[in-house]
């Protein structure tokens, strides 16, 4: 189901009033730019740089496209049964035709046209399909959830490829045993897959074969945002606890290289984006409700966002509107709002 323009649970344009946000606090050189509300919490959120749109999904299963400029709602997408929508990627390899990968909470998995808002393929699954994600040239995806099992499936045809499972050997653990949360391929070994969820656990997978190959211990990951790139041999994890949220790792090793605390705030961590070339990481997370920007090399918080009414689970880059500028506007959301911001780099 498709409906352009405003949509009842959502402002058709963005408040930019100062007053809408005057009980957040802000320290450093960010800003927030735009403000707008549902009437149900946000939960995911994914960007497509190249036509300049977000999308973001709600609770009540409808997924959100806004230009990246004005911030203005160009289409909604509703998805089944009123579920939450658990995790949107997409997929813009070809500019004119723009893609998006939507799980909802009742199971399905939906590959949406966002042009014309339709349907291309709906995939059904007897548990909570929790996480997705394309591969690096978006010509398969993988998602998983509440049943620790990872599918596999071609975009063309939708057709199922593998399932990485592991032997549920609790010896060797080549595999999930509770929900997984988090999938995110290596950005240039085209068959490396990374997860993570609820075992604590992060699994490295070689595609091909049905179980995974090694692993690392500790990290507690509860979102989709909880694994993150930081070049082709080291990447981040980001953990829902007080001790040790935010971990850098050695790829190649699966070694621990550091746990960077970077500041007082111990803030469990839903989600972080590397931002490039600019050395900065985006986290948000709950119980101290905030986002932080850290710059990764110095390992310090730049600036900080907090006293926000819901936990942080996404923060989001947006596409720069000048690619001279010395600022870099994100987006991130917190409980039935989505802000728009500014830092400067």
């Amino acid at each position: 189901m498709d409906s352009s323009g405003s949509q009842e649970n959502v402002e058709s344009s963005p408040n930019t009033s100062t007053s809408a946000w005057a009980d957040v606090l802000m320290s450093g050189n960010v800003k927030i730019l735009a403000k707008y509300e549902g009437k149900n919490p946000a939960m995911c959120c994914t960007v497509f740089p190249l036509s300049e749109q977000f999308a973001v999904g709600w609770s009540d299963g409808v997924t959100e496209l806004r230009d990246t400029n004005e911030f203005l709602l160009q289409k909604t997408l509703v998805g089944p049964e009123n579920m939450s929508v658990t995790c949107i990627s997409a997929h813009e390899f070809d500019k004119s035709k723009p893609k998006l990968l939507a799980s909802y909470a009742s199971g399905d998995t939906i590959l949406w046209d966002v042009k014309e808002g339709v349907q291309l393929l709906n995939l059904k699954h007897e548990r909570q399909t929790l996480v997705n994600t394309f591969n690096s040239d978006s010509t398969c995806f993988a998602i998983s959830g509440s049943d620790a099992k990872i599918q596999l499936h071609d975009t063309e045809s939708g057709r199922e490829i593998e399932v990485l499972q592991g032997t549920l050997d609790p010896e060797v653990m080549d595999g999930h045993t509770d929900r997984v949360y988090a999938l995110r391929y290596h950005p240039t070994n085209f068959n490396d897959l990374l997860s993570g969820g609820w075992d604590d656990t992060v699994q490295f997978w070689d595609v091909r074969y049905p179980y995974s190959k090694k692993k690392i211990n500790g990290p507690h990951i509860c979102n989709n945002g909880g694994i993150e790139f930081w070049n082709e041999e080291k990447f981040l994890t980001v953990s829902w606890r007080r001790r040790h949220p935010l971990q850098v790792w050695d790829y190649n090793a699966s070694s621990l290289l550091a746990n960077i605390k970077p500041d007082d705030e111990n803030c469990f961590l839903y989600c972080c984006q590397y931002v490039q070339p600019e050395e900065l990481l985006l986290l948000g997370g709950s119980h101290k409700n905030m986002v932080r920007i850290v710059d990764i090399n110095a390992k310090l918080t730049v600036a900080s966002l907090w006293n926000l009414k819901g936990a942080v689970y996404f923060a989001k880059v947006l596409p720069k509107l000048d690619e001279t500028s010395f600022t870099q506007r994100f987006c991130f959301c917190a409980e039935n709002s989505v802000y728009i911001a500014e830092i400067i780099v």
